[in-house]
């Protein structure tokens, strides 16, 4: 098990918002998607006290090893369970508890990729020259090596267009391919050096950061089947809320995140083949975004935003 040092814990982004919006009450129910090292749970377990009940799933079994220590040797006296698994199986990792929908009181869904991991020895960054993995999981068996070096030109494409919002996708797929002609791309510093053409030096440094950013987020999401999986999340999560002022929280750090939630309000604003006596309706008009203080205290925390929604049942609202 990974030492929970200082330097290992991902820093949770908006926990009083979070807390503050999920209203988090005394003796209650609360799922967590993407735990990481975890900062939020921590905070909300403490609320739900001796009487509470929180399950937790995070893929990355490193990460939910350390939020597990990090927890007991804060001596939470709330019971909580902690699941290593993708939660997009939600749904199948809760049946097998014999947990059905409607149980929870509140969730949260974290789709950002923590600190932890880009501090890490998996190539989730560009700033450390590393094997290109870049897998949530170890069990899993797609790497960023494989899709790098294996994908054609068209699909390189897509992947960046799509999943990296990259509007010079072309280019870097183009790139990519000339380059794994003469050698094999095996690190992070070889996918660095092969868009040197793309994204040179001379550039100006926040725009080319930003750039690789881009390259290394959409990498990531074709590994790891970054949208498919949130969108099981997210739906999976408020399915299992109960029908009478549930409440879903979700972070999200891309424009793309965004809309798949948004995609899944719509659907569930009114009463439907899949919620018939229930509709979703918003908590936060607005998506809420971090303090300045926060943004100059955790840098990485600049692109997130927090949408919460709850629960109602078709007899309380205007449909």
């Amino acid at each position: 098990m990974p030492e929970a040092g200082e330097g290992s814990l991902h820093e949770s982004v908006m926990v009083s918002e979070v807390l503050e919006n999920l209203d988090i009450g005394e003796g209650g129910k609360h799922l967590e998607c993407g735990v990481s090292t975890g900062g939020h749970l921590l905070e909300i377990a403490s609320r739900l006290g001796a009487n509470g009940f929180a399950l937790a799933i995070d893929l990355d079994e490193d990460a939910l090893s350390i939020a597990q220590k990090r927890l007991e040797d804060k001596g939470i006296s709330c019971k909580i369970e902690f699941i290593c698994g993708n939660y997009a199986d939600l749904s199948v990792h809760l049946s097998q508890k014999g947990i059905e929908p409607g149980f929870f009181d509140t969730a949260l869904l974290d789709a950002g990729v923590s600190g932890f991991q880009l501090k890490g020895d998996r190539g989730f960054s560009y700033s450390r020259d590393l094997p290109l993995d870049m897998r949530y999981g170890k069990a899993q068996k797609v790497t960023a090596e494989s899709i790098l070096n294996g994908a054609d030109v068209g699909e390189l494409r897509r992947i960046f267009a799509e999943y990296g919002d990259l509007h010079d996708a072309a280019k870097v797929a183009w790139a990519i391919y000339t380059a794994r002609q003469h050698t094999q791309l095996a690190t992070t510093g070889d996918l660095v050096k092969a868009l040197q053409d793309v994204y040179p030096e001379r550039m100006p440094h926040g725009k080319r950061m930003r750039r690789l950013g881009q390259v290394f987020m959409a990498v990531r999401e074709a590994v790891n089947e970054g949208q498919r999986c949130l969108e099981g999340g997210i739906d999976n999560s408020i399915q299992y809320l109960r029908k009478d002022e549930g409440r879903f929280a979700l972070l999200t750090f891309s424009g793309n995140e965004n809309l798949i939630m948004k995609r899944i309000a719509a659907r569930y604003r009114r009463p439907g083949k899949f919620n018939p006596d229930w509709v979703l309706k918003k908590v936060t008009n607005r998506a809420v975004k971090p303090t300045r203080d926060e943004v100059r205290r955790n840098p990485a925390s600049h692109s997130a935003m927090l949408r919460v929604f709850k629960k109602l049942p078709v007899s309380k609202v205007e449909v």
